[in-house]
């Protein structure tokens, strides 16, 4: 019996040392999709626009490019352990044939098919429906996802089936005994690939177009089927020649790391210095509460979360603008981060494209959305995950492999292989469509993140990667605000010069795009690596996002409103109504239901470790909610609310960058409901003090 045991490992570790790297792939695959159930829920947000009882399109063009991409990926991984194993897989019959190389080859083969049906399997589940074995004729017909499922635990053994049926198999091998259809089908996937990674590398409209109508899971699918190519390529030449090549081109991207000449992540820039005025906070809020006599002020807070928080406080936003214009006017500045600063960014750019109108204020929730809230819903129901992930599969992935740039650049040699451009250029091209912005025109998305002449003011915290300190940009000068909060620094600062006991002179620096520096406060990983603004004094300044240092942007709105109480006639003079919004895109449990409980299945990635560190940041939110409301309570400012969701009973609303049309419609549907909450009819902050105890300074 030990000896049986010990041929038997032998044997094992002798096949596994021949065919490592396919069935390593294969089984990475599968884990992403089947064991982790990590690219469950984007699957889900990809192909089902649809949820039970509420059903729009179902994505089937998108379905079958990414079944069809599982194949290609699939035959890729048989393809190549086949020839690492000496087998030749294009015979007519599988005489000679071992069980190792049964069992591995058919790993390599099934493992992709089999996470691609687990995945589907649990986003049918994630989407409110139940997997029945009785009923499954019916829901075959009736529920996409099932449907997939099935076919996709199905289909691979129909199709090694029809692969080795004998007319088929002669014909088959008849075919590749040509050269011409050797050469054919081992040269389509590189050729492909480069083709792929030069169209994803200059990125034009048409690249971002074609990245979302295949979806992401084609993308991660063809690339991985490239790397598993080449890698195996390597693997059998150095068999051939006797000589490693395969470990050195491995460690080719960590020896690059390792001499500093791997980074191509800089912040992209708008222009490498200019001279940008911009006023002290006090200042401007001063000349805004002059403007405003006896009208309220408002300050906004927008919490972090992927493209659901993005969604959610532009729709919050936006109904405000389309039904309420007169407190819209009266909003001063957003302190957003992550998702929120994607969001506040997009709807302060279409305060340029169509100004506010009229005096009206009715936030009655049965009311239709307007005309802006409409076209940002249309910019962010788009798929921002697909370029994002395009640019990173293709052009980046080649990058890996060659030097990016010197420690002490200003950008990387070749900046369009950054992954991030995918994400700004995804947020611009869907902007000027919403907006019908022709080619030529000037998009606000576009236009300088320091420069805006009236409020709404973004403040637009990021988190440096050494330190964890907030940096916030803003079209204020923040920098006076650091005589009481030194923690949190203006990000142009950065290039100022000091002036003595004065504040620092922070006109003259690198300039940056809005859609720039909003993706920037988004950096979350693994999708959007660290940004380098650059080196400083001889200190290398990286930021990701904004989230890791405070998710719900509070925490420098508060600075502000203490920096602004702290100025000499503040309360003497001004005595402003300060009106506070924190726009909260965590589903909550709706007032007098319970808690939904931990779902104890692993339908998206469920590390303990995250869970602690994802939950111990939304109790910080909490803690920061509640210092704004111990404001209110000191008779600080007027009103403080919070717009927040409740926890939907059929849609899961997710992280990440792409949205299905059920979820788009639910945080459209929530921002109403939420936003009439509050201020409902006759209840408006808009003549009158919540808090009898602060009234208005009095009129002239």
């Amino acid at each position: 019996m030990n000896h049986r045991i010990r041929d038997f490992i032998r044997a094992l570790q002798r096949h596994l040392r021949e065919a490592w790297f396919p069935i390593a792939i294969a089984g990475l695959m599968f884990g992403i999709f089947g064991v982790f159930g990590l690219a469950a829920g984007q699957v889900q947000e990809v192909l089902a626009n649809y949820t039970d009882g509420a059903r729009t399109e179902f994505a089937w063009t998108r379905a079958l490019v990414s079944v069809f991409a599982i194949l290609v990926f699939a035959s890729t991984l048989r393809h190549w352990t086949a020839r690492l194993l000496c087998v030749n897989i294009h015979a007519a019959t599988t005489d000679g044939w071992t069980g190792w190389h049964r069992l591995f080859i058919s790993t390599a083969w099934y493992a992709p098919w089999l996470g691609a049906s687990l995945s589907f399997a649990q986003a049918h589940v994630a989407s409110g429906g139940s997997l029945d074995w009785q009923d499954l004729p019916n829901q075959l017909t009736t529920h996409p996802f099932v449907m997939l499922t099935v076919s996709t635990a199905l289909l691979p053994w129909v199709l090694i089936f029809l692969w080795w049926l004998g007319p088929i198999a002669e014909y088959r091998r008849q075919v590749f005994a040509s050269n011409f259809a050797r050469f054919i089908s081992s040269a389509v996937l590189p050729l492909g690939f480069s083709a792929l990674a030069a169209y994803f590398l200059i990125m034009p409209p048409s690249a971002i177009e074609l990245s979302r109508a295949v979806g992401p899971v084609p993308i991660i699918g063809i690339s991985l089927a490239v790397v598993t190519a080449v890698g195996c390529y390597l693997i059998l030449l150095s068999r051939r020649r006797a000589f490693p090549v395969f470990t050195p081109v491995l460690l080719l991207p960590v020896v690059i790391g390792a001499f500093g000449w791997d980074d191509n992540h800089h912040i992209r820039r708008l222009a490498e210095e200019r001279v940008i005025e911009r006023p002290q906070i006090a200042d401007a809020f001063y000349e805004f509460a002059d403007a405003s006599s006896r009208e309220p002020i408002v300050l906004i807070s927008a919490e972090g979360g992927g493209i659901r928080s993005a969604h959610f406080t532009a729709m919050v936003l936006s109904r405000l603008a389309d039904h309420c214009p007169r407190l819209a006017r009266r909003i001063f500045a957003i302190s957003a981060v992550s998702g929120g600063a994607i969001g506040a960014a997009a709807y302060q750019a279409s305060l340029e494209t169509m100004p506010l109108e009229g005096e009206a204020c009715d936030l009655s929730e049965n009311l239709p959305p307007g005309p802006r809230q409409l076209a940002l819903d249309d910019m962010l129901s788009r798929d921002h995950l697909s370029p994002t992930l395009a640019k990173m599969a293709f052009p980046e992935l080649v990058q890996a492999f060659l030097p990016a740039g010197s420690p002490d650049s200003e950008s990387a040699f070749v900046p369009q292989t950054d992954r991030q451009l995918g994400l700004e250029l995804t947020f611009e091209q869907a902007y000027a469509d919403a907006f019908n912005i022709g080619a030529g025109q000037p998009n606000p998305m576009e236009r300088s993140v320091f420069e805006r002449a009236s409020p709404p003011h973004l403040i637009i915290n990021m988190t440096r990667a050494s330190t964890g300190g907030d940096y916030a940009a803003s079209s204020l000068d923040l920098s006076g605000v650091r005589q009481r909060h030194p923690w949190l620094h203006d990000f142009r600062c950065l290039w100022g010069e000091e002036r003595g006991d004065g504040p620092t002179d922070c006109s003259g620096a690198p300039d940056y795009r809005l859609s720039t520096i909003a993706a920037t406060s988004a950096r979350f990983p693994v999708i959007s690596p660290a940004g380098t603004a650059g080196r400083i004094n001889g200190h290398t300044y990286r930021f990701v996002d904004g989230g890791y240092f405070d998710n719900s942007g509070i925490e420098a709105m508060l600075a502000v409103v203490d920096h602004l109480r702290a100025q000499p006639d503040f309360e003497t003079n001004i005595r402003p109504r300060l009106i506070i919004l924190h726009i909260d895109a965590n589903p909550y449990s709706a007032e007098g239901e319970q808690p939904r409980p931990q779902q104890d299945r692993r339908l998206d990635l469920d590390i303990h470790e995250l869970q602690a560190v994802l939950a111990a940041r939304e109790e910080r939110v909490r803690m920061s909610f509640n210092e704004l409301e111990n404001l209110e309570g000191a008779l600080a400012v007027c009103d403080v609310q919070m717009i927040a969701m409740d926890t939907p009973r059929d849609i899961t609303l997710r992280l990440g960058w792409i949205l299905s049309d059920a979820s788009a419609g639910e945080l459209q549907r929530q921002a109403s409901i939420q936003l009439a909450r509050p201020y409902q009819a006759g209840d408006l902050p808009l003549g009158a003090c919540r808090n009898p105890n602060r009234p208005a300074k009095p009129s002239a």
